[in-house]
């Protein structure tokens, strides 16, 4: 008898606090939200800011033909 009618409380007493906790934390956001839109300053939108396009970078080679005939040797430039 005393375990079911403690199982019964803890179980209510775990949905109220639950309850308690959700209410307060959307009262909380509720009320802040209201204060930020009665005291928020929107007299002009903000200035957009264009962004310069980037340059475009040139295509790599992925593969070249050499004439031994031509060239007697290949300096290579290694890049990161």
């Amino acid at each position: 008898m005393t375990f079911s009618l403690s199982l019964f409380l803890g179980l209510i007493s775990i949905t109220g606090f639950f309850l308690l906790s959700f209410i307060l934390v959307v009262g909380a956001k509720t009320v802040i939200l209201t204060t930020k839109k009665f005291f928020a300053k929107n007299d002009a939108p903000p200035p957009k800011i264009e962004k310069e396009p980037l340059p475009k970078k040139p295509k790599t080679v992925k593969s070249i033909e050499i004439d031994p005939a031509l060239v007697d040797k290949i300096y290579v430039k290694k890049t990161s």
